[in-house]
């Protein structure tokens, strides 16, 4: 019995181990597939904060996307399906305040990504967590209902998780579409009540008279989504936030306080919750940040061109 049961622990300690190889090797099988950027007409260039790779996330004209938010009714975070060419569908995160779109190892399989030669690993440019790096990827299309992304840039971790750029979302988002790509659409809406995400790829948007409430400045300043604001009387840029689970976050806070008053343009909200800044930061820590809990009842449109934000009921 004894030499049966050090025969068992041993063939289970060797399957272990095998398991181990198999998924270190499957992470260096994907790295070796890597392709030169140029073989499908994406130039690298440098840039402040590292890499810009140049002829990605290209759009299609008209086209729109209507997704359904599969996050719970009680968190109501933008958590979507989207799919490439044949596979499977992945969960996504949209996450406008995340500059580079992310996903793990095995979405980048599932969606027959493509790793690129030749550009360093890049970490998160909204959350200061120097435990997350990636490799940049080409997902050749990227579906998103019926508006189609081609040459998707993405990076894959290296991880299981996403880890912090989950957001604390549940379920776990497999993938984070950031800033890259999304400052690429004409509009984005977040409809947080009737749980529905929207973008047009080139769809001038008109909001509804009837149903509009308030309307604001609104810029892509780089890579970060930005809105004016004023807090408590005083001007502030605010940063977009809705994959955010707060309503407004001032970095300068050292406890929860309420804010009495926060004006959007037209838009006045008052006895407004504000959180100080989470752990891991986020980042730049100069700025604040409107969650998605500051519209909990509300349809939020940014269009860029013509810069605005919309807020209208549903």
């Amino acid at each position: 019995m004894l030499g049966l049961s050090v025969a068992l622990t041993l063939g289970l300690c060797c399957r272990v181990s095998a398991r181990d190889r198999s998924e270190s090797m499957t992470m260096r099988d994907f790295l070796a597939q890597m392709k030169d950027p140029r073989s499908f007409f994406l130039r690298v260039l440098p840039g402040e904060s590292g890499a810009v790779i140049v002829g990605g996330n290209r759009l299609h004209p008209n086209e729109f996307a209507r997704l359904r938010l599969i996050s719970s009714k009680r968190s109501r975070a933008p958590l979507v399906t989207v799919a490439g060419i044949k596979t499977k569908p992945v969960t996504a995160l949209i996450d406008p305040s995340s500059t580079w779109s992310w996903m793990t190892l095995p979405t980048a399989v599932k969606l027959q990504a493509t790793p690129l030669s030749g550009i360093p690993f890049q970490s998160p440019g909204h959350l200061l967590d120097s435990g997350i790096s990636g490799v940049a990827c080409r997902v050749s299309t990227l579906l998103m209902d019926t508006l189609r992304v081609e040459s998707a840039l993405v990076l894959a971790t290296g991880t299981a998780s996403l880890g912090s750029l989950e957001r604390n979302c549940r379920p776990a988002p497999e993938m984070v579409i950031g800033a890259i790509l999304l400052s690429r659409f004409r509009s984005l809406s977040f409809d947080f009540r009737q749980r529905k995400f929207m973008a047009a790829s080139t769809f001038p948007y008109q909001p509804n008279p009837a149903k509009l409430v308030g309307s604001g400045v609104f810029r892509w300043e780089g890579t970060l989504p930005l809105v004016e604001a004023r807090v408590n009387g005083i001007p502030r840029d605010l940063v977009f936030d809705p994959a955010g689970d707060y309503a407004l976050l001032l970095p300068e806070l050292r406890e929860t306080a309420t804010v009495r008053q926060l004006t959007i343009g037209d838009l006045v909200l008052r006895s407004v919750e504000a959180i100080p800044r989470t752990d891991p930061p986020l980042a730049p820590p100069s700025y604040g940040r409107l969650g998605r809990r500051c519209f909990d009842d509300l349809r939020v449109t940014v269009v860029n061109p013509p810069g605005r934000i919309y807020f209208e009921r549903p």
